[in-house]
């Protein structure tokens, strides 16, 4: 039992830039549309509760995206834990997930400026007609000077956290403990919702 719980720390501390990352960009986006709405919003509650609220759906996506993070540090062998091999993968999706999140923000505030709603069934209806809503998109807006900014800020955000990162990288117990942390935490996972 013991290399088991070693197992669950080890993948833990090594999850938790990553977590940290989410759950601060997405509290973020929340603050700036606040910001961007502060018109209609009137009393305390107004501000709480869709943060208290916000916070609580963030936590449960990032546990439901937490066993596809997983899989790399898992499979990974013992012997690249920590290596060039499992620094450049961690710190390549670490500037993904940076840039996924500028670009949501981005997403976010447009939709807003649009509709004075976060994403909602309308994002999924634009899914249907794909080929005429890109179109609008790139005629309304300055997409490549956008994407631009958001590739350059993934970059910016892994090459400043990186010592972060790479911190993180622990020596990893033997496969079968951590293959038996990750069932255990994804059973633990689904025992709550």
């Amino acid at each position: 039992m013991p290399a088991i719980l070693e197992s669950v720390r080890v993948l833990w501390v090594r999850l938790l830039p990553f977590s940290l990352l989410f759950l601060a960009a997405q509290t973020l986006i929340r603050l700036a549309l606040m910001f961007v709405a502060r018109d209609r919003l009137e009393g305390v509650s107004d501000y709480l509760l869709p943060l208290a609220t916000g916070f609580w759906f963030d936590v449960a996506v990032l546990l439901m995206a937490l066993p596809v993070i997983l899989i790399a540090p898992v499979l990974l062998p013992k012997q690249f834990a920590g290596r060039l091999f499992d620094r450049s993968v961690a710190l390549g999706f670490f500037a993904v997930l940076a840039m996924m999140m500028l670009f949501q923000a981005c997403a976010e505030y447009f939709f807003w400026d649009e509709f004075t709603t976060r994403f909602n069934f309308i994002a999924v209806d634009y899914l249907i007609y794909t080929q005429e809503v890109l179109g609008n998109i790139f005629e309304s807006y300055p997409v490549k000077t956008l994407l631009t900014i958001v590739f350059g800020f993934g970059a910016l955000a892994a090459f400043l956290a990186r010592k972060r990162v790479f911190a993180r990288l622990q020596v990893h117990p033997a496969f079968g403990a951590r293959l038996v942390a990750f069932a255990w935490k994804n059973h633990e996972r689904h025992d709550l919702g």
